[in-house]
């Protein structure tokens, strides 16, 4: 989704986001840059940060910004629901040593 997003902050204000001259050009085709703002969304949502692309308007910051926090809480919410589940199903089990 939030490359989606990235896609449409850099159409409707192009240069928000600035690409490290190893890796090339961020304009090519729409396809091109919607892979490469797809990249930049899984490396901020993840807080990895490698600096290849770089954020560089207000709005563009400030998606990264809140696609970085929405990303340890979706990572924390994932982990909570997996032990959960585990929990949950160590309890419905017939405990053996009372049979």
């Amino acid at each position: 989704m939030f490359g989606h997003v990235f896609c449409l902050v850099e159409a409707f204000h192009p240069g928000s986001f600035h690409m490290a001259e190893h890796v090339g050009p961020l304009l090519l085709h729409d396809d091109q840059r919607h892979f490469r703002l797809t990249y930049f969304s899984l490396v901020s949502l993840t807080t990895l940060g490698y600096g290849d692309i770089t954020p560089h308007s207000g709005s563009a910051r400030s998606l990264a910004c809140v696609e970085a926090i929405v990303g340890q809480f979706y990572v924390a919410v994932v982990i909570a629901e997996l032990i959960a589940l585990k929990v949950s199903s160590a309890l419905q089990k017939p405990d053996a040593r009372r049979t």
